[in-house]
């Protein structure tokens, strides 16, 4: 069985979709992150604003 070299595997990894979008995700939600850190908001807070503005009409009670 033939040995992968160690350049090649990092190669296909770094190539990968998979990869690719794994990698734009964590620096999309770190982008976000310091976004809502600037408005002094938690991730949590912001899906609590969303969830509100996505529910019109929507009551406290």
């Amino acid at each position: 069985m033939a040995r992968t070299s160690d350049h090649s595997i990092a190669h296909s990894l770094a190539t990968s979709i998979g990869f690719r979008l794994s990698r734009l995700a964590r620096l999309r939600r770190a982008s976000w992150e310091s976004e809502l850190a600037d408005l002094e908001l938690a991730p949590g807070d912001a899906a609590v604003l969303r969830a509100l503005g996505d529910g019109d009409g929507v009551g406290l009670r």
